[in-house]
This record gives C-alpha cells, sequence and structure tokens, in this order.
C-alpha cells in the first residue's frame, strides 16, 4: 500500500523523521469492569500511590457500561501492578486480566501524523504483512507509539526506517 500524503489541500504534509525503540514494558489489560463507580480512579490513583509510571492508557465502554483498561508500564514495575491489579480483581470477581511482558515500545516521530490516518494503515499493512505482533498503536499530533513483542522490535525498526526514512 503507497501512501499520497498530499492528497487534501486541508491536510499537511507528512514527515517522518525519526524511529525510536525503547525496551522493557509491559501491557496490562483489565476487562469487564462496570464504569462509572470509581473503580478505576481508585486503581490509578493506587498505582500513582506506588510511583508506578504509567505510559500509555486506554479505556474502552460498551453499551452495556462495562469497560476495557489497557495500559503499559516500564517492565521493572509490572510485579507491583499486578499485586495491585490483582487486589482490584479479587474485590470485583467479573472483572478479568491479563499481561503480556518483554514489549518494545518503538516511536515514529514527525509532522502530520494527526492528520493523516492513513500512516497507521500503513504502518498495520507493513506490520501485517512481515508477520509482526502489534500489541497496541497510539498517535498523538507528533508520534505515533507501537508495542511489539521485544524479540521483533529490531525487525520492525529496521521495516519503518527503510519505509518512512529511507524511502527515497
Amino acid at each position: 500500500m503507497d501512501l499520497n500524503y498530499t492528497n487534501s489541500k486541508s491536510m499537511e504534509e507528512v514527515t517522518i523523521e525519526e524511529v525510536m525503540k525503547f525496551d522493557d514494558f509491559a501491557l496490562i489489560w483489565l476487562k469487564n469492569f462496570p464504569v462509572g463507580h470509581g473503580d478505576i480512579v481508585l486503581l490509578l490513583t493506587t498505582l500513582a500511590e506506588q510511583a508506578i509510571n504509567i505510559n500509555q492508557l486506554l479505556q474502552v465502554t460498551d453499551r452495556q457500561g462495562l469497560g476495557q483498561l489497557i495500559f503499559t508500564v516500564p517492565s521493572g514495575g509490572l510485579a507491583a501492578v499486578l499485586v495491585i491489579v490483582e487486589r482490584f480483581c479479587h474485590s470485583m470477581p467479573a472483572v478479568k486480566y491479563g499481561y503480556s511482558q518483554d514489549i518494545t515500545r518503538i516511536v515514529l516521530t514527525g509532522s502530520g501524523i494527526r492528520t493523516h490516518s492513513q500512516v497507521a494503515a500503513e504502518i498495520l499493512d507493513l506490520l501485517e504483512n512481515d508477520d509482526i505482533r502489534m500489541h497496541m498503536i497510539g498517535s498523538s499530533e507528533i508520534s505515533l507509539s507501537i508495542y511489539v513483542d521485544r524479540e521483533q522490535a529490531e525487525e520492525t525498526v529496521n521495516l519503518l526506517r527503510q519505509r518512512f526514512i529511507n524511502a527515497d
């Protein structure tokens, strides 16, 4: 899939300036918790009180009012997070959780990322075609973060640099 980055006058041109790799993350997810009862606030407050740094956070709520929370932390904090999460889930038996460790965060920085959802589409296509398992993707105005298994991180970085940095 090739992108035409300047296909609209209302959109700025995409320029990917750098692809960086940050090792040693863990991804934690919780599902089936009732939203709006202060439970997630309590969970996040408890993590903050333990000085656990959350890198990326996403909450989704379904039509029945049940939520799913996904967040990443440095791997070194995973054991402490799991103690807190297990305590949280024990008090709410319907809530299930899981985690993946040995995750690498890959960050693409540049301009125009916010206005071009096609960048994410091309990345997804590229990774899928190379059988790279992506756990999560998130973006801001100037960056796009991708979380992959650590053993696929170098391959992922090389693919992204080849496609976006060395595409000439």
